[in-house]
């Protein structure tokens, strides 16, 4: 059994090298959304935020993230 701070990736590649899993663009958005949109966020809180989110998933949402111009 994993425990909760269990990563699932080898923390030695480069995050940005791997493919974004199939949800990220959609959490992106809607976290990006909501943050602006709902909480009044610019981009200097809801990059961060975003980051930490992301975390602990797979590859972070790196792609997507970086699109998005945080990073």
């Amino acid at each position: 059994m994993a425990s909760a701070k269990t990563l699932f990736r080898d923390t030695n590649t480069d995050p940005c090298s791997l493919p974004d899993p199939y949800w990220c663009s959609d959490y992106v958005r809607i976290y990006t959304n909501s943050s602006t949109n709902s909480n009044g966020f610019d981009r200097q809180v809801m990059c961060p935020s975003l980051i930490r989110s992301l975390q602990d998933s797979y590859n972070g949402c790196c792609r997507a993230v970086r699109a998005l111009g945080c990073k």
